[in-house]
C-alpha cells in the first residue's frame, strides 16, 4: 500500500475492515462412468458418497468400481461434482435399443370455418390430432430421412390412420425417433409434447399436459385407442396447475421454455416442442414413482421462411421448426412441405401477422397426446 504524506508529522493509512476472504472460484468436474442403476445419459450433481450410492448403487465389477472411486476421490476436493452414467452391456447398452419408430400426426384444414383436406391454401388454420405410433425398419427409417420413402401430398384425403410408410404422404407432421430410444417396462424413457401458443398468458392456467400416454404393444401401427395412460399414482409431479399454483408442474415447465412472449397473434404459427424424460424417482419413498427431466426443447414456426432477430443482436436467423430441430438429439421433426411452404412466400402479411394458424389438440381432440 502506498504511503501518503499530506503534511509534516501526519500520515494517512488505509485499513481493510472487510470480513470476507476472497476465495478461489469453484471448479465443476464431470465424471462419466458405468453403474448398475440410476439415470442414463443424464448429468446429476452429487454432493456426497452416500448420495451417489443411493442413486447409482454399490459397484459390482471393475468398470463400476472405477466410476465409484473416481467420484469418491473428487468429492474430497472443493469442486462441484457432476456424474454421468453411460449405458453399457449388449448391443447399445442397458436401457437402450434399436427402436426405429415415428409419431405421425394427422392434420385437418379449416378455411373460414369450413373443413378441407387441401393444405396449401393462402389463408387457413391447421389442426393437428393425436399421433399414430409407427414402428419402422432401419431401411424405412433411412428412406424417410433421405426423402425418398414416400411423396408428400397437397391433399391429405382426410387421412387419420397411418400403418405403412406409403401412407405417410397424408400426414401433417412426422416426429422421428432419432436416438432410437424406447420406453422400458417401468415406463421410463422419452416422451414428446407439442404445444401451440394458446393459453400462454400468465393469467391462464398451466394446462398443456393433462395425461401421459405410452406404448405397450408390438403392433407396427398403434393408434390413439391402443395407447396406455400412465396412472397419476406413478407420477411424482403434477401435470397441470392453476395460474396461482405453487409451481413445479410439467405444464408450467413447458410454458416457460420460450425466452420471449409468444402468446400474441404474431406467433400463431409457433409451437413449443419438448422432449421430456421420465425416470424412476431417486428420492421418493415409492420405488415405482417417476420424476421428469426436461431433456430438450425448442420454439419454432411451421413457416419454413419465418425469421427472427437474434437475442444477442446480429443478422436475423431462421425461426423454422425444421431448422431449429437440428439441435435436438432425441427427435427429428418433418413438416408436410405443403404446410410449411418451402421455397415459397412466408406466412406473414404486411403487418407481420401470420395468415395461418397452427393448433394442436383442439377441434380434433380435447386431450393432449404424447
Amino acid at each position: 500500500m502506498a504511503r501518503t504524506i499530506q503534511s509534516p508529522g501526519v500520515q494517512i493509512s488505509e485499513i481493510d475492515l472487510s470480513l470476507r476472504a476472497v476465495g478461489n472460484p469453484v471448479t465443476t468436474v464431470l465424471i462419466p462412468g458405468f453403474a448398475s442403476k440410476g439415470p442414463v445419459s443424464e448429468p446429476i450433481k452429487i454432493s456426497s458418497v452416500s448420495e451417489f450410492e443411493q442413486i447409482y448403487g454399490q459397484p459390482s465389477n471393475a468398470a463400476e468400481r472405477y466410476f465409484y472411486h473416481s467420484t469418491k476421490a473428487v468429492l474430497q476436493s472443493p469442486s462441484d461434482v457432476l456424474v454421468y452414467r453411460i449405458p453399457y452391456g449388449n448391443g447399445q447398452g442397458i436401457d437402450t435399443t434399436n427402436n426405429f419408430s415415428a409419431l405421425v400426426y394427422p392434420v385437418a384444414t379449416y378455411v373460414a370455418g369450413v373443413s378441407s383436406t387441401t393444405l396449401n391454401s393462402v389463408s387457413s388454420n391447421y389442426f393437428f390430432g393425436e399421433p399414430t405410433h409407427l414402428s419402422l425398419t432401419q431401411e424405412e427409417y433411412i428412406s424417410i430421412l433421405r426423402g425418398d420413402g414416400f411423396s408428400w401430398a397437397a391433399d391429405t384425403g382426410g387421412a387419420v390412420e397411418f400403418n405403412s410408410v406409403a401412407s405417410l404422404s397424408g400426414a401433417g407432421v412426422i416426429v422421428l425417433n432419432k436416438a432410437q430410444s424406447s420406453i422400458n417396462n417401468r415406463f421410463e424413457g422419452f416422451y414428446i409434447n407439442i404445444a401451440d401458443n394458446t393459453n400462454l398468458n400468465p393469467a391462464t392456467d398451466f394446462d398443456d399436459v393433462h395425461r401421459i400416454l405410452t406404448v405397450n404393444s408390438n403392433n407396427p401401427a398403434i393408434s390413439m385407442e391402443e395407447y396406455v395412460e400412465l396412472p397419476s399414482t406413478r407420477l411424482n409431479f403434477a401435470l397441470s396447475a392453476t395460474a396461482d399454483g405453487n409451481g413445479g408442474s410439467l405444464s408450467e415447465a413447458i410454458e416457460n421454455v420460450p425466452t420471449f412472449d409468444i402468446s400474441s397473434n404474431q406467433y400463431d404459427d409457433t409451437v413449443i416442442f419438448s422432449v421430456v424424460k421420465l425416470r424412476q424417482s431417486v428420492f421418493a419413498p415409492d420405488t415405482i414413482a417417476l420424476d421428469y427431466v426436461m431433456s430438450e426443447s425448442l420454439v419454432g414456426s411451421f413457416d419454413a421462411n419465418r425469421q427472427i432477430n437474434g437475442e444477442n443482436g446480429g443478422p436475423s436467423q431462421s425461426f423454422s421448426l425444421e431448422t431449429e430441430d437440428k439441435t435436438l438429439l432425441q427427435a427429428s421433426v418433418l413438416i408436410n412441405p405443403y404446410i410449411s411452404n418451402k421455397n415459397q412466400a412466408t406466412w406473414l402479411d404486411i403487418d407481420g401477422i401470420p395468415t395461418k394458424k397452427v393448433r394442436f389438440r383442439y377441434k380434433i381432440s380435447s386431450t393432449p397426446c404424447w
